[in-house]
């Protein structure tokens, strides 16, 4: 007998168990189903469309009386309300229902996203020294087509994610566009889609605003830097990638938003890639060695010179500078130093060509252009010297370590090996982009995002820069005009 009130009591608190862990489990669903909504409706990712067309039909449903004949199917009839107010708040959660469904289901996602990724950080070895794996922390919205997943870092390096990245993506059934550590919440983002990006981007409007240029497109949309964050800029990618129709439509948008900017563009390989730069004004190609180092020792004087300049008026940087009234500017040593200037846009395609010896470039050539390289570098951020830096070759023998250092900016196409990636990116993320023109990735900083480069086709930029070409001929016209009249 005893055994047996025992075995109730045992049996009657497993049930209570049981039901308390239900109810816990329904109240943290229903939480879930509410917080999917409002933050769709935040993000603007809710389909309030498809919720409202659901309460349409619900209320064509009410209005021919099919609700009644349905409670009564069921024998339910005696449960339909009756009073005036317990039939409007019945009226209101019917039609509101679409929400909620749609709630319910993104709570249902969730869900299904935490058990397959404890499966893929188990089955991929994603765990520290002590056996524990990343915790699932949120799922959110950012927009109508990307959200981000938060997880705990369980003291796990960025690298760690970014070699389980494929089969996060693969488990998921997702599109990851970036990885973000937050080392002082000892949290990891990932930013990721359902849908992949687009395999080409057309380049619409090529007036943007001052000091920036167009990185790229992301599913989110376009991504966009600046001269005063991003100073500068290293374009890596092998043959047929990108690199040179990006370098082409970064200058082309600079040179139209930015009627003050000046344009130094060097192309060892004769200047192909620049030819249609050489008639505009602002703009000075260079093609060969020699004439390259003489720009170049020029352009490090002109650094010299910015820099008293500055110093003078007691400017820190070229922003500072501009935001004094030009009648209020400060000459330094020389009266008729240039007081108006802006930024000075250093543009060197392929820069293996300039830096290595032979090949008709000596070895005291090779390395004059380094040091007033490496100088641009460390120093042009403050005086608006900005470098754009071109290469297929990486290495340290190709591009000085000291430059790429200083080249915040780094925007990679797809790489033939995993070593050139690695140089470039610390990782072999770029060895993995798809074979798809254009298609890169960005880094700033340590943020990496894939990125969609938008597409500026040759025969656009020479309709663009054709004025800019016959303003040109006709000033050197009225030029020698003048001379041959006088």
């Amino acid at each position: 007998m005893e055994s047996n009130k025992k075995q109730n009591r045992i049996t009657a608190d497993l049930a209570f168990k049981g039901w308390a862990a239900g109810i816990d489990r329904t109240i943290r669903f229903s939480w879930d189903a509410l917080k999917e909504i409002f933050l769709g409706a935040r993000a603007g990712t809710l389909p309030w469309s498809s919720c409202l067309m659901w309460g349409m039909g619900v209320s064509l449903v009410v209005i021919y009386d099919l609700d009644t004949a349905i409670f009564r199917r069921f024998h339910a009839g005696v449960l339909y309300p009756k009073s005036i107010w317990w039939f409007t708040g019945y009226y209101l959660v019917l039609i509101l229902s679409g929400f909620w469904f749609w709630g319910m289901y993104r709570a249902g996602v969730k869900i299904h996203i935490l058990r397959r990724l404890t499966h893929v950080f188990k089955s991929t070895g994603l765990r520290n020294a002590l056996g524990e794996l990343p915790s699932f922390i949120c799922d959110r919205p950012i927009d109508a087509h990307t959200r981000m997943m938060r997880l705990t870092k369980r003291s796990l390096a960025l690298d760690r994610f970014e070699g389980a990245r494929p089969a996060i993506e693969s488990a998921l059934h997702i599109y990851i566009d970036e990885l973000r550590d937050h080392r002082r919440s000892g949290t990891v983002d990932i930013i990721y889609a359902h849908e992949p990006m687009p395999d080409s981007v057309v380049l619409r409007d090529c007036v943007i605003p001052k000091d920036q240029i167009i990185v790229g497109t992301t599913r989110s949309g376009q991504l966009m830097s600046d001269f005063r964050s991003t100073p500068h800029i290293l374009v890596a990618g092998q043959t047929g990638g990108g690199k040179s129709t990006c370098v082409r439509q970064w200058i082309t948008t600079l040179y139209l938003s930015n009627p003050s900017y000046k344009f130094t563009l060097i192309d060892l390989k004769g200047a192909i890639e620049f030819q249609l730069f050489e008639k505009i004004p602002r703009v000075e190609v260079y093609g060969d060695m020699d004439k390259a180092i003489q720009q170049l020792d020029a352009l490090g004087e002109e650094l010299e010179d910015r820099m008293k300049i500055l110093k003078a008026n007691g400017a820190k940087d070229l922003e500072t500078y501009r935001a004094i009234p030009a009648e209020e500017r400060k000459a330094p040593e020389r009266p008729n130093a240039n007081l108006n200037f802006d930024r000075h846009v250093i543009v060197i395609d392929e820069v293996a060509e300039l830096f290595l010896s032979g090949g008709g470039t000596s070895g005291r050539d090779a390395q004059r252009a380094r040091e007033v390289v490496s100088k641009i570098a460390r120093q042009g951020r403050a005086v608006g010297l900005n470098l754009i830096v071109g290469t297929q070759r990486p290495d340290a023998k190709a591009l000085d370590t000291q430059v790429k250092a200083n080249l915040t900016g780094k925007i990679c196409f797809q790489m033939a090996d995993q070593h050139s990636s690695l140089v470039v990116l610390g990782n072999a993320r770029a060895k993995d982009l798809p074979p798809i023109p254009g298609r890169a990735i960005w880094q700033n900083g340590i943020r990496q995002i894939e990125i969609q480069v938008p597409f500026l086709d040759y025969a656009r930029t020479e309709k663009l820069l054709d004025p800019f070409s016959k303003e040109s001929k006709s000033c050197q016209s009225n030029e020698a005009s003048t001379q041959t009249k006088s």
